[in-house]
């Protein structure tokens, strides 16, 4: 056929390209020669004629290559592409080994997160004295929401709440002039130029960052009324119950485990340290912990790296995200789920505030997830926890991972409904003792010697309240105070604490237990005589295997500083009449005059006591025969065999002291 189509086609090509001598096919040198016709038609037709035969050689030419190429047919199949390619002969590099932060350095991270937080609210105590101490502004409490750190510093959340706005209606009502109050006592106390006002709160510039400074109205027992507040209220006046919602928001977060609190901070602190490309990309400020909520009560945990790994799956999967807190998670809401609007329950992805219900916090009108989802996607999303400055070093590292075996495993419940709480009884639930726990511990720390007499009024009015109700109550109360004053380094609060301990051993009233009363100083005698009892002995801690130099030595020390702890916060209450003589003169027997040989750990406590108590417990006979009694054992054992030069010099401390 193609043959044929060559044969019946040719001539009819060859007729075109030099059937026309005005200007087809041959262009030489020389003029073409005129036809007769063309002679006669003139010059107009000849112009016309030269086109269209131009034309008509190039479809020709055209139609030629066609038919050219369709007859020549598929090309041969190219040996150099169609040879597989060999394999290299290098071999593969091995792929590089991942290893995720275990649980103690997470633990480590988080403690000092916890301390500079802690250091910024110390910093805003300025401005919480100013609030709570205006004469005729009736303040119920103020508490710190949140501690963001900026670039520029940090930012302390306080939120008000007045005595009297303890209803919606009183709370609008009130709060405008509430706060135009406090704003002017600011301005009075810190200056025009450090007081910015805002819409809904002002802001105080200090030393180190500034405190946000909002009102709220506690609706702990009922906060569907707070909901419906927010729903019927005028734009203008719902703008008020933000700091409400904050919050609700804080007591949310302080009913979950320590785990999950660790946890949620720790997401929160990765968040603040990666890059986003604009404010659009950057995450809510509670999507971290929402996140982290949910994932603690849809999977098992046992550690805060099994949980961090379960928020990260859950932010992972957060583009299809649909997560309502309906199906058995309901506790860890305010609300219901039919209590969220349809357009926003028609959403995708969808991650609901547990605190409210007209906010979706993953919704991609204002927030795009894909920079976030990226960066947790990365094999190596936890770097920043390995190479901040926050990281423990490996020396600690065996303490914390003592710490977190001797913590309680809360294994959370399943996202279905009708499941028992299988969790194991000493397991955590929210309670009296552990709201009086929160609220002692948060006294402590942020006690100073420059406000101590607020720190213990406030303490004392905690002791002195309704949440004090039993001796079990005055067992943890003792034994919270008890405690954060013996693991205080250096003994330097020891005289704090133990001004702290006489303030709530006079005003803290005694509670039934069996047949009798039961005091807080009896509570913290037995906090005393427990930790004493089991004392570590740093030379057994000494003589067991470790693993490097560094963590044994940190053991040492920290069995060597608690029993120093102990018995300087002993000398400084005995000194203020908060022990007897006859808990001292135990104490220093035990250390000092037992049969057989004398610690050098035993010897050092004991010289440290008798150097507190000597002046005092020398005015009774029997502590003058004690004292006396320890010298004449100190003489024999500095008359003993040889020492180590730092216990020779002690004992000549000693004797001169003495």
């Amino acid at each position: 056929m193609r043959v044929l189509a060559w044969a019946v086609c040719a001539p009819a090509l060859a007729s075109v390209a030099v059937g026309l001598d005005g200007g087809m096919g041959v262009r030489s040198k020389d003029p073409p020669r005129p036809s007769l016709s063309v002679l006669e038609a003139g010059p107009k037709f000849a112009q016309v004629q030269e086109v269209c035969s131009t034309i008509l050689m190039y479809v020709g030419l055209l139609l030629a290559g066609c038919l050219a190429a369709w007859m020549k047919g598929p090309s041969a199949p190219s040996q150099i592409q169609d040879t597989p390619r060999k394999p290299s002969a290098r071999p593969k590099a091995a792929p590089a080994v991942v290893v995720e932060p275990d649980s103690a350095v997470y633990m480590g991270v988080y403690a000092k997160l916890t301390d500079r937080d802690q250091d910024a609210v110390s910093a805003a105590d300025a401005v919480r004295d100013v609030i709570s101490s205006l004469p005729g502004l009736a303040v119920d409490r103020v508490e710190v929401s949140s501690v963001e750190w900026k670039e520029s510093g940090f930012e302390v959340d306080l939120i008000v709440l007045p005595v009297a706005a303890r209803k919606c209606a009183e709370f609008t009502e009130q709060v405008v002039g509430f706060a135009s109050t406090l704003e002017a006592a600011a301005i009075s106390a810190f200056g025009a130029d450090k007081v910015v006002s805002q819409e809904t709160h002002f802001s105080v510039s200090i030393e180190g960052g500034s405190v946000a400074v909002s009102f709220a109205a506690d609706f702990d027992d009922e906060p569907a009324e707070l909901l419906k507040a927010i729903k019927t209220s005028a734009p203008n006046v719902r703008k008020l119950f933000q700091s409400c919602l904050r919050l609700q928001w804080k007591k949310l977060l302080l009913r979950q485990p320590a785990t999950v609190q660790r946890t949620a901070r720790l997401m929160k602190w990765w968040m603040e340290h990666q890059t986003f490309s604009s404010v659009f990309h950057h995450p809510p400020p509670r999507l971290m912990e929402a996140a982290t909520i949910y994932a603690s009560a849809t999977t098992q945990y046992r550690s805060i790296s099994e949980l961090m790994a379960a928020t990260r799956a859950v932010l992972l999967d957060l583009p299809d995200a649909k997560i309502t807190w309906g199906e058995g998670l309901a506790r860890f809401s305010i609300y219901a789920p039919a209590e969220v609007q349809r357009n926003v329950r028609s959403q995708k992805p969808m991650l609901m505030d547990p605190v409210n219900p007209y906010n979706n916090l993953a919704n991609k009108r204002i927030f795009g997830c894909e920079e976030l989802v990226g960066a947790l996607r990365e094999a190596r999303w936890w770097v920043p926890f390995r190479e901040s400055g926050l990281c423990p070093a490996e020396g600690e590292m065996a303490v914390l991972r003592a710490q977190l075996a001797a913590e309680v495993v809360v294994l959370p419940l399943a996202a279905k409904a009708g499941l028992e709480d299988r969790r194991p009884k000493s397991a955590w639930r929210p309670g009296t003792a552990s709201t009086l726990q929160r609220s002692v511990q948060s006294v402590l720390n942020k006690i100073t010697e420059e406000n101590f007499k607020l720190m213990a009024g406030k303490l004392v009015e905690t002791a002195t309240s309704d949440v004090v109700q039993t001796s079990d109550d005055l067992d943890v109360l003792a034994r919270v105070v008890f405690t954060h004053a013996t693991r205080e380094p250096r003994q330097c609060f020891a005289p704090l604490y133990a001004d702290l301990l006489q303030e709530l051993t006079k005003q803290c009233p005694s509670k039934t237990r069996g047949n009798g009363l039961y005091s807080f100083k009896q509570a913290l005698l037995d906090c005393f005589q427990t930790e004493f009892e089991k004392l570590p002995d740093p030379t057994a801690v000494e003589d067991q295997d470790w693993p490097s130099m560094e963590e044994k030595q940190v053991a040492y020390n920290k069995a060597k500083d608690k029993g120093m702890g102990l018995v300087v916060l002993l000398g400084e209450m005995f000194n203020r009449t908060v022990v007897s003589r006859k808990v001292v003169t135990h104490v220093v027997e035990r250390l000092l005059l037992s049969e057989g040989s004398v610690a050098e750990h035993s010897l050092e406590m004991g010289i440290r006591v008798l150097g507190l108590v000597k002046e005092k417990i020398q005015r009774q006979e029997e502590g003058v025969a004690m004292v006396q009694a320890c010298r004449a054992r100190m003489v024999g054992l500095a008359e003993a065999g040889p020492r180590a030069s730092r216990v020779g010099f002690m004992l000549m401390d000693a004797l001169e002291m003495l």
